[in-house]
């Protein structure tokens, strides 16, 4: 599941001139936040993989996905990330988020320190 959305902690709203009152604005905000928040997945311990069956990438098809992200020969997106949430894990991540027809690929600093860890 990838979800990519606005920083939630984000407080900073541009002042805007609206004809909406204020109770009316209120009324939309709550039901735009509830309807996010009916989207976003419930994790709890039975749902979450135990770290033995976690992947660092993914394996098969004769392609070295590593090597196809990094070539200059296929177009991707950059984006400039603050913070990338994987899991409950949450990061600044070390480089960009390369997005390709062919995958995704996330730096961030390892959970036990050291080197860091690619998602591909």
């Amino acid at each position: 599941c990838l979800t990519i959305s606005s920083d939630e902690e984000d407080n900073t709203t541009p002042n805007n001139t609206s004809t909406i009152e204020p109770k009316e604005e209120q009324k939309v905000e709550t039901t735009a936040k509830s309807t996010v928040k009916e989207k976003e997945p419930v994790i709890t311990e039975s749902t979450e993989s135990p770290e033995d069956s976690i992947t660092l990438g993914v394996a098969g098809g004769g392609v070295d996905i590593t090597e196809l992200l990094d070539s200059p020969d296929i177009e991707n997106a950059l984006l400039q990330c603050r913070t990338v949430r994987i899991g409950s894990y949450k990061v600044v991540p070390i480089d960009k988020v390369l997005l390709s027809e062919y995958g995704i690929k996330i730096q961030v600093p390892s959970i036990q320190g050291g080197q860091y860890l690619h998602f591909l």
